[in-house]
């Protein structure tokens, strides 16, 4: 699994090689717009055992569909493992749902993706902020990366991908359930529900949610 650093730079770095980025969409960071919700200035910290359990559930489903319900069982059982390892970390990264007032901590990220917004164009002075985040992001101090971009004014889209804890727990609960039933085409409709289940939001370099318990 990509480290948040190194997805960052990746993308800085493909950034730099365009003058100009399409738009991002999003309803949750509009220009100007102050955040209704908690925010921190550090990008979010994603859980790999999020993203493996991911991973492994969507296995599961394959192995359903191809009739292997032994295997369906094993790639179950690692994505209820792996989301269980989860729970260590749980109280760090959850971020709650900046969709609604005083929302509670809800979402695990698990993966994370950076644009600049909408028609930015990389002019030399910019191209000289991206050279110096990039490079910070490849040391692994993203968070002076990130401050590098916010004190020059760069416009950053950050989108996260994210599990709702307590329903996807519950989903591949039941799936599991469901397969030591011989139930399989019930099992898959337990792991679709719980794939349909995951989020993308888009927050600005301003709009980052806060992670962990209220402070």
């Amino acid at each position: 699994m990509n480290t948040p650093s190194k997805i960052a730079s990746a993308v800085l770095i493909a950034l730099m090689a365009s003058s100009s980025i399409g738009f991002v969409s999003t309803a949750f960071a509009e220009a100007g717009m102050a955040p209704t919700y908690a925010t921190q200035k550090e990008l979010l910290k994603m859980s790999e055992e999020a993203a493996t359990a991911v991973k492994d559930a969507h296995a599961a489903r394959l192995a359903i569909f191809n009739v292997d319900p032994a295997m369906a069982k094993i790639q179950l059982e690692k994505a209820v493992d792996s989301l269980t390892k989860a729970e260590a970390t749980l109280s760090d990264k959850l971020i709650p749902d900046t969709t609604i007032a005083d929302g509670k901590p809800m979402y695990l990220p698990f993966d994370t993706n950076m644009a600049l917004a909408e028609t930015y164009t990389v002019t030399p002075e910019v191209r000289v902020v991206l050279d110096k985040a990039t490079g910070l992001f490849k040391t692994g101090t993203s968070k002076e990366a990130i401050d590098v971009l916010r004190e020059a004014g760069v416009e950053v889209k950050i989108s996260a991908a994210m599990l709702p804890w307590e329903s996807s727990m519950m989903h591949l609960k039941e799936a599991g359930k469901l397969i030591g039933e011989s139930k399989y085409y019930e099992a898959n409709v337990a792991l679709k529900s719980f794939e349909d289940g995951v989020v993308v939001r888009t927050f600005d370099i301003e709009g980052i949610p806060a992670q962990g318990p209220a402070k």
